[in-house]
């Protein structure tokens, strides 16, 4: 499947990106420079959603990752909302598991 990236932006400037998909490398290919121009910026607030997010790998990690040091060397945040089990797990072993909030997109807090 391929993967689309939906945006809006949530009150307080903050940004939501939905993932749905693969973010495997045709996914990369397909999202990343639009998924990357979304983190810039000063003080970036940045959530993305992953409940649609059906497999993710190694080159999905990577650019999960960038995007995580770039938004936090621009001091803001990113939080990964929602992945699916297999989602998860992959998170866990590259560390990204830091930035996983279980909760209402939309909300604000949720449990970690």
């Amino acid at each position: 499947m391929n993967l689309i990236l939906e945006s809006s932006e949530l009150s307080g400037g903050t940004r939501l990106l939905k993932l749905r998909g693969n973010i495997d490398l045709m996914g990369v290919n397909a999202v990343s420079t639009r998924f990357y121009a979304f983190c810039g910026g000063e003080a970036p607030q940045v959530k993305v959603d992953l409940s649609a997010v059906e497999f993710v790998a190694s080159l999905g990690i990577g650019m999960l990752l960038q995007a995580a040091k770039t938004v936090k060397a621009r001091g803001g945040q990113l939080q990964f909302l929602n992945p699916t089990p297999a989602v998860h797990a992959a998170l866990e072993i590259s560390g990204l598991n830091q930035f996983v909030i279980q909760g209402d997109a939309a909300g604000g807090t949720g449990t970690a």
